[in-house]
């Protein structure tokens, strides 16, 4: 039950069990009598039912709600007879009329429906229907701040669930980054109208921020199940997908040894020492150069522009597992890193020619992200409750 603050029980009144069926519930040979205390709640007595069990006061939930939460109950609560269960909802509010409603049965274990479940065959079947599915309410531990505008708490939802299930989702992939076999999260945008809109939705977003800002070692993405039914009719539909950039491989051997190295470390010294290892192998200079796998498998240290160092230290970070994100503004790009219990910078790039900590878990950065709030809805995505 949600509890209101204030709200106290006098006169030694112990609360406890529920009593749905009436004094049949007490056919097991319990000895059940009317309350004899009088409650006493903020000064006020109250007319509240109740038993009294083997020397102990009982009340049913739905008259102590009634009587805490002036106004009104704030949580369903209703008695399943078959299951000899109480069904508590705390996401909508009492009805006294409300009678319970077990869940259709269903015989397609291979139905997705955004558990993020894993099954043992490939699924087959979404029916898309407008509402946003996920496992949990994943938003409720971010902070709420960040849902304005297009920052959706169901976008969120979809993309926190896929940053949770990463290792879940990964060994399923098939060569298209889809994994048939898990039930994604998935997200509506009903602010998206095609060919009016779409640069001002969570969609695109989805689509176009995750790669640009989150993609390094990993790749995150907007996606459709292939099996989806009628998504079209929905054109903000989406889940976010997740995928490991096979083309890194040769990257991927390079820095296997830097990743062994650095797993002991600190948080602090991991980021120093992944920043000086791009140091070794990047000088600032404007080239066309390979990316990320020709800046650890060259013989000799290559030029790059920001981006590259930006795009470099990334792909390290989620290498090392250290929480990371890629940002910019009009021009000049670097990281921000969650180090030492909060969001920090790391300009590598100035770091590369300065050498000075100023740069690097820097305090006082000189500059912003050109889009502060996707930058904390990507860093609360990451890491639920760091930008309070």
């Amino acid at each position: 039950m949600k509890r209101a603050g204030g709200y106290q029980f006098i006169a030694g009144v112990i609360v406890g069990a529920l009593v749905f069926g009436g004094s049949a519930a007490f056919a097991a040979g319990i000895a059940a009598q009317p309350k004899t205390a009088e409650v006493v709640i903020d000064g006020g007595t109250v007319d509240l039912k109740g038993y009294v069990i083997d020397g102990s006061h009982y009340f049913q939930l739905r008259d102590l709600d009634e009587k805490l939460i002036p106004g009104g109950k704030d949580f369903s609560a209703v008695w399943d007879g078959q299951g000899n269960r109480v069904i508590i909802d705390t996401s909508r509010g009492y009805d006294p009329n409300e009678q319970y409603t077990p869940p259709a049965a269903t015989d397609d274990p291979t139905a997705a429906d955004g558990s993020g479940r894993v099954s043992g065959e490939k699924l087959t079947d979404k029916t898309i229907d407008g509402r946003e599915l996920s496992r949990e309410d994943f938003s409720q531990q971010a902070n709420p701040a960040i849902f304005t505008g297009i920052y959706t708490r169901g976008a969120y939802n979809a993309l926190r669930q896929t940053i949770v299930d990463r290792d879940m989702i990964l060994p399923g992939n098939d060569a298209g980054g889809f994994d048939p076999y898990y039930a994604y999260a998935n997200f509506v945008d009903n602010c998206f109208v095609p060919g009016e809109n779409e640069s001002g939705t969570m969609m695109a977003v989805v689509s176009f921020t995750l790669p640009a800002h989150m993609s390094g070692y990993y790749n995150y993405g907007r996606g459709v199940e292939p099996y989806a039914r009628e998504y079209y009719k929905y054109p903000g539909y989406g889940i976010v997908t997740v995928s490991i950039n096979n083309y890194l491989a040769p990257a991927n051997t390079a820095t296997d040894i830097l990743i062994q190295e650095v797993a002991g470390l600190s948080g602090r010294d991991k980021v120093i020492r992944l920043a000086n290892a791009i140091c070794d192998r990047l000088t600032y200079g404007s080239r066309h150069d390979g990316g990320i796998n020709e800046i650890f498998t060259s013989s000799a240290p290559i030029q790059g522009l920001c981006g590259t160092y930006a795009e470099a230290f990334l792909y390290l970070c989620q290498r090392a597992g250290i929480p990371c994100l890629t940002v910019s503004d009009s021009d000049h790009a670097w990281n921000t890193v969650y180090v030492d219990g909060e969001w920090q910078v790391a300009d590598v790039t100035n770091y590369s020619t300065a050498r000075s900590m100023m740069w690097l878990l820097a305090q006082g950065y000189p500059k912003q992200p050109k889009n502060p709030a996707e930058a904390m809805f990507l860093q609360e995505a990451l890491v639920p409750g760091s930008t309070k």
